[in-house]
């Protein structure tokens, strides 16, 4: 496998277009990375998403994150064995195995620098570039746990649009 085989997307939206890319590319590995759902979306909502207008209102965003729910298991229906689901916080918790695991299921060879993608000086062009620079750190598993006065309206929201 040469660098041109290999191609990353970690876009938010990716998730709308896994019809398209297993047509476009049938040899291609979904990663899903699955994360608790009001951490996940409170990560939108405080970070600046140019062009996903939903990410800025507390009731959009709650409506956005069933949807998006309810595509995944439309996609998994259909591409179940294609897909694989990354659990948020055994990556964080378990990174050298969970990454490993996806080194793996891409068919690439394990390198050690795999554990120090921090160290790359690839230009980044998304909201997490800072994190990107970083290794893997524990403080966003519970990231809402000090704001918990103050995101009680997304709670509710993410309730009453039936979030799982």
């Amino acid at each position: 496998m040469t660098k041109l085989d290999i191609i990353t997307d970690k876009a938010p939206l990716n998730f709308r277009w896994i019809g398209l890319i297993k047509i476009m590319f049938p040899n291609s590995v979904i990663i899903h990375c699955k994360r608790n759902a009001l951490e996940n979306s409170w990560s939108i909502y405080k970070n600046d998403f140019s062009g996903m207008l939903f990410s800025n209102d507390i009731n959009d965003l709650a409506k956005y994150y069933k949807i998006y729910q309810n595509l995944m298991v439309f996609w998994k229906s259909y591409f179940e064995q294609e897909i694989y689901d990354l659990d948020y916080e055994d990556l964080i918790n378990n990174s050298e195995n969970k990454i490993k695991e996806i080194i793996n299921l891409c068919g690439l060879e394990w390198q050690d620098k795999c554990l120090e993608f921090y160290n790359n000086k690839r230009l980044i062009k998304t909201v997490s570039f800072n994190q990107a620079r970083q290794p893997i750190y524990k403080n966003s598993l519970k990231g809402t746990a000090k704001f918990k006065n103050y995101i009680q309206d997304l709670e509710k929201a993410l309730s009453s649009s039936k979030v799982r």
